[in-house]
């Protein structure tokens, strides 16, 4: 945990060592945030297309947007939730998704 805590205050060092997390207003800035909320929910619609096209789902659940999408999915079949959450994370030692917006996210 010392390379996480270098770039922190001491009253964060201690509340990140007491409760396990640290809450850091606007770390992540609006343009970032909308980059990635774009690019998610294209790639959960894009997995709910494809096990809608399987016959697994009977509607992929596009009309709910990206805040409900999942949760309706879930709502007709939990298995099938747990199953877009595997493609989206990567199974099967395929990888997970890392499009454009998320790398950007990581690697800076």
């Amino acid at each position: 945990m010392q390379t996480i805590e270098k770039g922190l205050n001491g009253a964060q060092q201690q509340r990140l060592r007491e409760e396990g997390y640290l809450v850091v207003e606007d770390l992540i800035d609006d343009a970032t945030i909308d980059a990635l909320r774009e690019e998610l929910s294209g790639a959960v619609d894009q997995y709910a297309r494809e096990l809608y096209a399987e016959g697994k789902i009977p509607s992929a659940f596009s009309e709910a947007g990206f805040d409900r999408q999942l949760a309706e999915i879930d709502a007709h079949d939990t298995r099938m939730a747990t199953e877009l959450i595997g493609r989206f994370h990567g199974n099967n030692r395929e990888g997970g998704y890392m499009g454009p917006a998320v790398f950007d996210l990581l690697s800076h």
